[in-house]
């Protein structure tokens, strides 16, 4: 689930404008750059509000101001996407908190099942 409304509203914006290759693989990193305001300035500064990005890692290695847990969750969902596949080392996110480990895990049901994780279910509750 999203971490706030805004990080949501965030999300779902730039989803609608966004020409993306694949669900899983687009949501996953588009999920990871709207949980964090300051991250996703970073990326706003690189143009991925606008809608077209072609290749995500030069994205993703643009942000430069990101603390080493928002790398570290970062690079996941880098790897997750297939972006970079070499980068796929669950060990690493045993050093993350709890807020970023759950990014980590949602960003990890929406690889593998898609936008559909983000749905509530029946009551709004997960």
């Amino acid at each position: 689930m999203f971490l706030s409304k805004e990080h949501a509203a965030r999300f779902w914006e730039v989803w609608q404008r966004l020409e993306r290759r694949s669900e899983q693989e687009d949501g996953c990193l588009l999920y990871v750059l709207t949980a964090f305001l300051d991250v996703w300035r970073e990326a706003q500064a690189v143009g991925v509000d606008q809608g077209q990005v072609l290749d995500w890692r030069p994205v993703v290695q643009m942000i430069s101001g990101a603390s080493h847990g928002r790398r570290v969750l970062l690079n996941w969902a880098l790897g997750l996407a297939a972006v970079a596949e070499d980068e796929m080392d669950p060990v690493v996110l045993m050093i993350l908190d709890e807020e970023h480990f759950c990014v980590a895990v949602e960003a990890l049901l929406i690889r593998r099942y898609g936008l559909r994780v983000l749905m509530p279910r029946e009551g709004g509750v997960r």
